[in-house]
């Protein structure tokens, strides 16, 4: 009875594993091409105004991107908070009597009105 659950979660723990490192890898190349185009662009601008105009340019690009992506990382997310917003409406309509049966029963009720009332998204 449990096998089968297990089995199931190790495929969902292998294919996250699979997942997480196929990212790990295109963000390592992502970096290393980033590397290139910014080399690339240092010996444009030193051999168009010299190195240490290239050196501030390509400094001042750095700390502008590294601002919006902090800016951006600061940001809430409005969909972790709607998600959660449905997740409590949904728990205000379920009954809190024990007329639904077994808490388990009364658990797997809220998990399938919580499934059907989302959208998944891949």
């Amino acid at each position: 009875m449990i096998g089968p659950l297990l089995s199931a979660a190790q495929l969902r723990v292998e294919d996250s594993a699979r997942r997480g490192l196929l990212a790990l890898g295109a963000l390592i190349l992502l970096l290393v091409g980033i590397g290139f185009l910014t080399a690339a662009a240092w010996l444009l601008i030193a051999d168009w105004q010299g190195a240490i105009v290239a050196c501030a340019v390509i400094g001042f690009a750095l700390i502008i991107a590294a601002l919006i992506f902090a800016l951006v990382a600061r940001r809430r997310r409005v969909a972790v908070v709607s998600s959660r917003a449905k997740v409590a409406a949904v728990d205000a309509q379920t009954p809190t009597t024990v007329s639904m049966g077994p808490a388990l029963a009364q658990a797997f009720m809220t998990g399938l009105n919580v499934g059907l009332s989302g959208k998944r998204k891949n």
